[in-house]
């Protein structure tokens, strides 16, 4: 048996009983499998191009884990201004009042530089 690699594309997906037979294959093969309908469907839409109805599962769960790496990013961020700019306010380097509410205000304006690219 040769463990070499077969390229094969979608020839066809037709509804049968319990769900659609996707026929796969390439110029010398062709062979079906039978899978549920709604998987079915999703194919036909990935193959026709056609744009979805409502985000499926993994479109919904690609946007939380994105959301959740720019939290902890952000939050990085805001650890290190934090830190940064507190050490200037104990060597003297900046006034103590500015030391404290510079990296707030810097992450307000980052936030909401953020918020408003996300809207348009």
């Amino acid at each position: 048996m040769s463990s070499e690699v077969v390229p094969v594309k979608i020839r066809g997906i037709l509804p049968v009983n319990n769900g659609e037979a996707v026929f796969l294959g390439n110029k010398d093969k062709v062979f079906v499998i039978q899978i549920e309908r709604s998987m079915g469907e999703v194919i036909k839409m990935f193959i026709q191009n056609k744009a979805k109805q409502r985000p499926l599962t993994h479109d919904l769960m690609t946007h939380v884990f994105q959301g959740f790496g720019i939290s902890v990013v952000l939050i990085l961020v805001y650890y290190v201004l934090s830190f940064s700019f507190s050490s200037l306010g104990v060597k003297g380097t900046l006034p103590p009042l500015l030391a404290a509410w510079s990296p707030v205000l810097i992450s307000l304006a980052g936030g909401g530089f953020l918020l408003r690219q996300a809207s348009r």
